[in-house]
């Protein structure tokens, strides 16, 4: 594993189909050729019976490990706690419930990271700190996120199934930012990505600067939530929804690469040339996009959820939203080659809700306008194979 990332650092995206800043300039909204290797194949169900404050359709899941144990670890917004669900035995249930009066800013939870001593990094809708607390949701240190930088302020943004990222030494995290700017006019794609923060005695640094073409690109509120991992402990993946590359942040040397991981359907989504505010979730349904992207450390593989456009209006009449575009799993190796591409039928994933697990990628079957079961978390499993 070590050597294939030595190697791709080497060649730093100037070989296999890797583009360069300035030969990106011009967005190519084409598909780009892959090596059609790998496909998931559907194995099991994993069915979770869940309780009745469950926020069935919560935005940030995670599988960890608790005292030796599987769980998969979800926010309940509306009642601010962090429930744990047992992946191998569902009887296996707890929950973190942070309240307190003096902590406005996490009186609504979005983010959250477990690290081993059982102390939870958490961040709320406030977007101004992020909070470390314990198992009983008491703040043990707070993070300041409103950090000030040469071109801007920054407002830290929570979208993306695992938006707070631990560095592998433990010292440090990752949080997600964007620049706070009107979404209909350039310059929400400029700077920085994310705030590097030191854990024990807080020191902050702006790391992730976007490609400054960027800056010019505009696309409305609907297309600004980007997804991102760490992949190998070594890289920072980024995911932009209308960009066919996936820009890695290598987290050692702080150097910025990119690398082709685009549909097989679809390249670079082109800028809105008129944007109007009342039109940005049609424009948004109807064009081809990119969104969660999250990495299996025990396959090794990364992978990327891309969605076709669809019409605004169904034949009825009645609006569709970006759960009724059209979904497909793209599949990255651990050289961070596209390998594959799997179709998945529409309206019938909640692509949203998603966690790699023993080797393989479960994805929701708890789809809005196609839930088999309002009671019960399900979710099936996905397994890599060569074709």
């Amino acid at each position: 594993m070590k050597q294939l990332f030595f190697a791709f650092s080497l060649c730093s995206f100037c070989l296999l189909g890797c583009r360069t800043e300035s030969q990106s300039e011009n967005l190519d909204s084409r598909p780009r050729d892959y090596s059609d290797r790998f496909t998931l194949v559907p194995t099991d169900t994993l069915i979770i019976p869940i309780s009745e404050k469950t926020d069935i359709y919560s935005r940030y899941i995670q599988a960890v490990e608790v005292g030796g144990e599987a769980y998969l670890a979800m926010v309940n917004e509306k009642t601010n706690e962090v429930e744990f669900y047992g992946l191998e035995d569902s009887d296996h249930y707890f929950s973190i419930h942070i309240e307190d009066e003096e902590m406005y800013p996490i009186a609504s939870l979005r983010a959250f990271h477990l690290y081993p001593d059982s102390t939870l990094l958490v961040a709320g809708s406030y977007r101004r700190a992020a909070y470390l607390v314990d198992f009983l949701g008491n703040v043990q240190a707070t993070y300041k996120t409103m950090v000030d930088r040469p071109d801007g302020e920054y407002v830290p943004m929570y979208y993306g199934q695992i938006p707070l990222i631990a560095y592998p030494d433990g010292q440090h995290f990752l949080i997600s930012t964007k620049v706070d700017t009107d979404y209909f006019l350039p310059g929400i794609w400029s700077g920085t990505m994310f705030l590097k923060v030191k854990k024990d005695s807080p020191t902050y640094q702006h790391v992730f600067p976007l490609p400054e073409f960027f800056s010019k690109l505009v696309y409305g509120a609907r297309f600004s939530h980007s997804s991102h991992a760490l992949v190998g402990n070594k890289y920072l993946a980024i995911s932009l929804p209308f960009y066919n590359d996936l820009l890695y942040f290598d987290i050692e040397t702080d150097e910025l690469s990119q690398r082709n991981a685009g549909s097989t359907y679809f390249g670079d989504a082109l800028p809105w040339e008129r944007p109007e505010p009342n039109r940005d979730e049609a424009y948004y349904v109807e064009a081809d996009s990119y969104r969660d992207i999250i990495y299996d450390p025990v396959g090794k593989f990364l992978y990327r959820i891309a969605y076709r456009g669809v019409g605004f209006l169904d034949a009825d009449g009645n609006q569709r939203d970006w759960n009724n575009k059209i979904p497909s799993v793209i599949i990255l190796d651990e050289s961070l080659e596209k390998v594959g591409e799997l179709d998945l039928p529409v309206n019938t994933y909640y692509t949203r809700s998603l966690f790699p697990y023993k080797g393989k990628l479960y994805i929701s079957l708890n789809h809005p306008d196609n839930n088999p079961n309002e009671d019960k978390l399900m979710f099936v499993g996905f397994k890599p194979i060569t074709r």
